[in-house]
């Protein structure tokens, strides 16, 4: 760039070719273009996530080969965590976006509520379950990968419950005995 403003400013007191002045123009053409393509290929080595986030797995060490489709790193976001749940199809049906349900994250001993993100529309026929997704609220102290539970309302079900204490193991069977006619004492397994 010197070298070319001082020839342009020779040229117009005729002291310089014309020549000698494109040929410079071109030169300085031509180190602009390294430099843009230097410029490139540095954005090519900064890696951008476009979340907030942490690095939560590294994959490569210096000097590994980087090549195109192998990961270098793992990258976490540190917020819109999302709770994955399979729904019994049996629940799903009364279930609609936005409804709130009860999460408890039991290693941090937390209980929260979550609104419903979105169900699928296609269940699992093994598992006859319905995937959900919840939206975890801003704030709530959970990370990527923890166990939970999601509480659901179901239709009440009728059961016999009889306190622990009651049963008697015999082998691989449990026995309770239960009062029966005439008040006698009655084994059921």
């Amino acid at each position: 760039r010197r070298d070319l403003e001082r020839e342009r400013s020779r040229l117009n007191k005729n002291a310089s070719t014309a020549d000698l002045v494109r040929g410079l123009e071109d030169r300085f053409a031509g180190a602009q273009a390294i430099v843009r393509e230097a410029e490139i290929m540095l954005g090519y080595a900064t890696l951008r996530a476009p979340f907030e986030g942490v690095v939560a797995r590294k994959l490569a060490q210096a000097g590994d080969l980087a090549s195109p489709g192998s990961p270098l790193l793992e990258l976490e976001g540190t917020g819109a965590f999302q709770v994955e749940a399979a729904v019994p199809d049996s629940l799903a049906a009364k279930l609609t976006p936005g409804t709130a349900l009860s999460v408890e994250v039991s290693a941090a001993g937390l209980t929260f509520s979550a609104p419903l993100a979105e169900l699928s529309s296609a269940a699992d026929a093994g598992a006859r379950s319905v995937p959900a997704k919840l939206t975890v609220p801003a704030g709530t102290a959970v990370r990527s990968g923890q166990f939970v539970r999601v509480f659901l309302a179901g239709a009440p079900t009728p059961a016999l419950l009889v306190p622990a204490s009651a049963l008697a193991p015999l082998g691989q069977m449990e026995r309770l005995f239960v009062v029966g006619p005439n008040h006698r004492a009655l084994l059921r397994l």
